[in-house]
């Protein structure tokens, strides 16, 4: 070997005393092996057109950071996966993924339970092909379609059913319900059950 100060040259590894193989400049052509660990105080470039990090070892490759390890504009740090000014977007823990915002989709499909804690908006048409289970109030914008050939509305609570239209009227196929009036379309009165308290009125 040759030793230039405290650096030791054997044919093609460079090393000091005791670790002579540090750097092998000779293992495979065009590459620098570093058997041990390789600390850089500065920017790691890759110049290659098309560069890749291969980790060819049994185990695992791990990537970390003491604050957190930017992919392109995604940020990981923890179980926290998000960007620059939103970095919580995604938090992972053992079974569950919770977001941290929405969730836009052209499609989505779920074949296990899917738990919200707030407002789902869908623009486009939701297909469920099992029980929809609502424990609070359900506001819809538009029509109420039933597709079964036997269709039927059931209350299954203890107290009471009402069905109302806070600023029209009620229509049971061709029977109008108006406050407490009976009617059809164009002759909504026809039968007045509170104008006079304990009598039917019938305006006809």
């Amino acid at each position: 070997f040759v030793d230039v100060e405290l650096v030791r040259f054997t044919d093609a590894k460079i090393g000091i005393s005791g670790d002579t193989d540090m750097i092998d400049l000779g293992t495979t052509a065009g590459m620098v092996t570093v058997n041990g660990d390789l600390k850089a105080t500065g920017d790691l470039t890759l110049t290659t057109a098309a560069a890749s990090i291969t980790h060819s070892g049994g185990t695992s490759l791990s990537i970390s950071s003491d604050g957190f390890v930017a992919v392109e504009s995604v940020e990981f740090a923890g179980a926290n996966i998000g960007i620059s000014g939103d970095t919580n977007l995604m938090v992972l823990s053992s079974g569950v993924l919770t977001v941290d915002g929405k969730v836009v989709a052209h499609e989505f499909e779920s074949t296990v339970a899917v738990t919200h804690g707030s407002t789902l908006d869908v623009a486009g048409a939701t297909n469920l092909t099992n029980t929809l289970d609502v424990s609070g109030a359900t506001t819809l914008g538009s029509t109420v379609e039933l597709l079964a050939n036997a269709a039927t509305v059931t209350h299954s609570g203890t107290t009471s059913l009402t069905i109302s239209s806070t600023a029209g009227f009620v229509d049971v196929e061709l029977v109008r319900f108006t406050d407490a009036k009976i009617g059809i379309s164009g002759d909504t009165d026809m039968i007045d059950l509170g104008t006079t308290a304990g009598m039917v009125t019938v305006n006809g």
